[in-house]
């Protein structure tokens, strides 16, 4: 009898062991086969904006006073694009009449050199001086440099070096003075040789001198802005600005353009203008031209009828070359919206309420938000810490995941 009770304990231990086991595989499967099941994704809510641009091609328009040629003959300027000048000053002179090949010939070359000096000579009065004197301190550093470095004393040697780099600068800045005024020197007495039949040009207003025309100018008028239509922009063909050397009499040869005040005209779908209000701040990027992003106000909308109407921003900050562009695209941002930033797949609708599920204690929890902005990527939310019921900084969203529902495990 106690062989068989013997028998008996030991069956039992090895079915409550192989129930254990089985028991086990069974946990161990199914958590297997939630995590191959369970594709969702998740994220925290942290603190950020997003931008509303609306990206669009248009046309700078300016204030420009044209400058037509008195005469036919060949055109030389006096300044280069984007320069500043003066009512009055003389900006350009026409060769008129008979006038001796070589010397238009010479007259043109001096001129296009003229030009490239004062380009690459913007800041060159810092270092001009006298060039001997720079040569002779050239000599004297590069002695100065031997003697240190034959004592070992590197510091000095580096010290000496970089006084030769500024000592070169100065003398060849010196030496670029020099050859400009030589060269504007021989332009005057080329100018003077033929000034009986030299016409020169005064700047009829002060502003930014333009040597190059695109076509458009006087095609848009500054005090017509507020009646521009769709069909003015859409109409106009693009044009490459270009250099006027051989003038023509009563024809347009430069231009000066007032660049303290100047405008964007575009034309966007009724959908967004209708949100949009005049006296508005926006910001405008031009990515073709440069990666700054400007002010400006929004001066007019002209509403038509149809799904199209021309919007007009008014800008006085100053972008490099803005002076030469005409028809440019543009990035405006309408508005930035800051707040909770989640991604825009985590946004669900739940019986007519916007929400997102966040992760509490290993299950959904649906929490209702306020949806400020939304674009392909990115939410934001508008971040309220006044109820326990609403998303909170950091909370661990839900931004991928089928048949999510509330108090379902989903980890």
């Amino acid at each position: 009898m106690p062989k068989k009770h013997t028998s008996l304990k030991l069956n039992r231990s090895k079915l409550i062991t192989v129930l254990l086991v089985v028991l086990l595989a069974f946990v161990f499967l199914k958590n297997i086969l939630f995590i191959i099941s369970n594709t969702n994704k998740f994220a925290l809510a942290q603190s950020g904006e997003i931008n509303q641009i609306v990206e669009v091609n248009g046309f700078v328009i300016r204030d420009e006073h044209i400058v037509i040629a008195p005469d036919t003959g060949i055109l030389s300027c006096n300044y280069n694009d984007g320069e500043r000048i003066k009512s009055g000053a003389r900006i350009a002179s026409i060769l008129t009449g008979s006038v001796d090949e070589n010397i238009q010939i010479r007259l043109n070359k001096i001129t296009d050199r003229i030009a490239e000096y004062q380009a690459s000579n913007t800041n060159m009065s810092y270092f001009t001086g006298n060039s001997q004197k720079a040569e002779a301190q050239i000599l004297a550093t590069v002695d100065s440099i031997i003697t240190a470095n034959a004592d070992g004393d590197m510091a000095k040697v580096a010290t000496y070096k970089n006084q030769i780099y500024a000592l070169v600068e100065k003398k060849l800045a010196t030496e670029r003075e020099k050859t400009l005024r030589e060269l504007i020197a021989e332009r005057d007495a080329l100018e003077e040789s033929i000034s009986s039949v030299r016409k020169d040009i005064v700047a009829p207003a002060s502003g930014i001198f333009v040597s190059r025309l695109d076509g458009y100018e006087g095609m848009f008028n500054i005090s017509g802005l507020g009646s521009l239509l769709s069909a003015d922009l859409e109409s106009v063909q693009k044009n490459k600005p270009g250099l006027v050397k051989n003038a023509q009499n009563g024809e347009p040869i430069c231009k000066i353009i007032n660049n303290y005040e100047w405008y964007y005209a575009t034309v966007m779908d009724v959908k967004i203008t209708k949100n949009l209000k005049e006296g508005a701040a926006v910001k405008i990027c031009f990515p073709s031209i440069s990666s700054q992003t400007i002010n400006a106000t929004i001066a007019n909308i002209n509403f038509e009828d149809g799904e199209k109407s021309v919007v007009v921003f008014s800008c006085n900050e100053n972008i490099d070359t803005i002076y030469l562009a005409r028809e440019v695209s543009a990035e405006i941002i309408l508005d930035t919206f800051q707040g909770l930033k989640v991604q825009s797949s985590s946004i669900r609708v739940l019986n007519d309420i916007t929400g997102v599920y966040i992760v509490k204690d290993n299950k959904a929890v649906f929490r209702k938000v306020d949806l400020l902005y939304s674009d392909s990527d990115f939410a934001v939310i508008k971040n309220e810490q006044n109820s326990d019921n609403q998303l909170k900084l950091y909370d661990e969203v839900i931004i991928e995941g089928k048949n999510i529902e509330e108090g379902k495990n989903v980890r």
